[in-house]
């Protein structure tokens, strides 16, 4: 079904149609903000496991930390690293940050100070715009979608202890049990089956599930396993020696985003247009919301409240529960001819405060009431490195001309610091 806003829907964003005559209609031209509720529930505390152990922060795909973010954009350190710095970081348990420069190198990071403490080459460089995350696993062990075709586990003190080859370039994995998820770009889903200590691994089946894919897989709390691929959105469960394709429901465009989890185990996904779709655990479409323009932004649900960005650099926040606009926030576009998006999949802090990149190079920071908080310059870079926090409240996010900055409320460094030479 189609969502239409209800009458009180129409009220809350009166002030937004009166400046724009519509929704979408120069939206890169206007800091907007649309509050219609409360912001979402916080997480449950950590328990002591790694504070953000893999793309999106979990299986799920919620996007928020059990810890508060910066608030002011002081910066704790910045370094430049030896290659565009698209993929994503995880954080350990020990705080130790884990993140690849497109050179093909993994760098653990001392999270004080930035200085590495270990590198890892792989073979291969890559040149795509895949923000691909390691995985942290429960034994601590990296895994790692390498630059090549592969995934790699390495141990916490930079050995690498295996590999598994795969049929194309690897999207972030996804960690649950004793197995290992994994799409490659060919369309392909991979389990990968773990030892007991993690140290050893191989592959338990392979699936081609399409031509071409951006996606990594979201997984429910029953096991349901889900993709998107070409056009299409992808249900399966894994019956140990094979897949099982239980749906396949069709998005009507090619998806380039990781669907994400939602209420009572519902799918949020969409494809390159501007909705985003709600699927019911079998596949069935519930609800279609539109989020104004089209996205590269992977939407991330936490407490029923679905955030994505979109290609105006908007960032807009739904209630799936009520079909309800909660929060919708605009950067405003300071560089004419630039990319304008946000592409990175939005972070949200113990308080809901946002973080995304942007295509015109900035890293923004808002409160769930619209305030900015900050934004720091990247430059002429492009921020599409999917963002992550740590426990003690710095944001860690790469950008193109592989610049790494840890944003946080004790940095001795203002926002417009220079990043280092090469």
């Amino acid at each position: 079904m189609t969502y239409r806003p209800r009458p009180s829907d129409w009220m809350r964003v009166a002030v937004v149609a009166l400046v724009l005559v519509g929704w979408g209609v120069a939206a890169h031209s206007y800091p907007i903000t649309v509050v219609s509720a409360s912001a979402p529930a916080p997480p449950a505390p950590d328990r002591g496991g790694a504070p953000w152990p893999m793309a999106s922060h979990d299986v799920g795909h919620s996007g928020r930390s059990p810890y508060p973010g910066p608030t002011t954009g002081r910066l704790r350190w910045i370094r430049r690293l030896e290659g565009n710095v698209t993929p994503g970081p995880v954080v350990a348990a020990d705080g130790t940050i884990y993140l690849a420069s497109n050179a093909g190198i993994l760098h653990a990071l001392d999270p004080a100070t930035g200085a590495d403490i270990w590198t890892v080459k792989a073979e291969g460089e890559s040149g795509t715009d895949l923000s691909a995350s390691p995985a942290i696993l429960d034994s601590g062990v990296i895994a790692w979608p390498t630059s090549g075709h592969a995934v790699q586990g390495v141990s916490p003190q930079g050995k690498v202890l295996w590999t598994v080859d795969l049929p194309a370039i690897a999207t972030s994995p996804m960690p649950l049990g004793d197995r290992l998820y994994v799409m490659s770009m060919d369309g392909s889903l991979t389990a990968v089956e773990l030892a007991d200590d993690d140290r050893s691994a191989r592959i338990a089946w392979t699936i081609s599930l399409g031509s071409i894919t951006y996606a990594s897989p979201a997984i429910s709390s029953t096991g349901l396993i889900v993709t998107n691929v070409d056009n299409d959105a992808v249900g399966l469960r894994d019956r140990g020696a094979e897949p099982e394709v239980v749906w396949r429901t069709r998005l009507g465009v090619l998806s380039e985003i990781s669907p994400a989890i939602g209420p009572g185990g519902t799918v949020v996904t969409g494809g390159n247009d501007r909705w985003i779709q709600q699927l019911s655990a079998s596949g069935r479409l519930l609800a279609r919301f539109n989020r104004d323009l089209e996205s590269y932004s992977s939407p991330v649900v936490t407490d029923g409240v679905v955030v994505q960005g979109n290609h105006h650099a908007a960032v807009v926040a739904l209630d799936l529960r009520e079909g309800e606009y909660r929060l919708r926030v605009q950067h405003r576009v300071d560089r004419p001819g630039r990319g304008v998006g946000i592409w990175t999949a939005p972070v949200l802090d113990r308080d809901a405060n946002i973080y995304v990149g942007t295509q015109s190079g900035q890293i923004n920071a808002w409160s769930w009431s619209g305030r900015r908080l900050f934004t720091v310059d990247a430059g002429s870079a492009f921020v599409d490195s999917y963002p992550a926090l740590t426990a003690d409240g710095a944001l860690i996010v790469g950008d193109t001309n592989g610049v790494v900055r840890a944003i946080a409320d004790d940095g001795s460094l203002p926002a417009s610091t220079p990043p280092p030479a090469r």
